[in-house]
């Protein structure tokens, strides 16, 4: 059974510079994911955005209370079509479009930013586990431009994935600091 060392190998004759990745690193690895996705800044609202953000009456409204108590999916026809409940998610897009009201691309922009913190957060997990800078950025530079992430990053609804990825990595990078 392979060894994962769970924190970087502790080598006292190399200074603390040697242990860390550079923050040009990470500036670039971020440049490259908001670069991947800066086309998405002119799309307008589609499909799940429409009912979810657009059409959403707590959203257009700026109802910062009522959507703690709601549904994600608004009601269609009396019906609820899917019992979720995202909160955090509902609140961002109340933030964005108390910003600029009516407009998708602050959604947008919210979502490529948020995928441009999550790849940082992937390259410092990744350095976090292997230790090797190559590697650790080599992972963020996939994750950056890895044509998965397209729905999730293009599409305002994205924004759930998103959150939770960055709250799960979050998580993760806590724990391997405290370890």
């Amino acid at each position: 059974m392979m060894n994962i060392p769970a924190t970087l190998p502790e080598n006292n004759a190399a200074p603390a510079a040697a242990r860390r990745l550079p923050i040009w690193a990470l500036v670039a690895i971020a440049l490259l994911a908001l670069g991947a996705y800066a086309n998405s800044l002119q799309n307008s609202f589609a499909l799940d955005d429409v009912a979810i953000v657009q059409g959403n009456s707590s959203v257009k409204d700026l109802e910062w209370l009522r959507i703690w108590t709601e549904n994600y999916w608004p009601k269609q026809d009396g019906v609820e079509p899917d019992i979720l409940y995202r909160p955090l998610t509902m609140w961002s897009y109340l933030a964005a479009n108390a910003l600029v009201p009516g407009a998708a691309w602050p959604h947008h922009l919210g979502n490529i930013l948020l995928h441009a913190l999550v790849t940082v957060m992937v390259t410092l997990l990744a350095w976090r586990i292997v230790g090797n800078r190559g590697i650790a950025l080599l992972t963020g530079f996939l994750f950056a431009l890895h044509p998965l992430h397209t729905e999730v990053v293009a599409d305002i609804v994205g924004r759930a994935e998103v959150l939770s990825t960055a709250f799960s990595l979050a998580a993760l990078l806590v724990f391997l600091a405290a370890s």
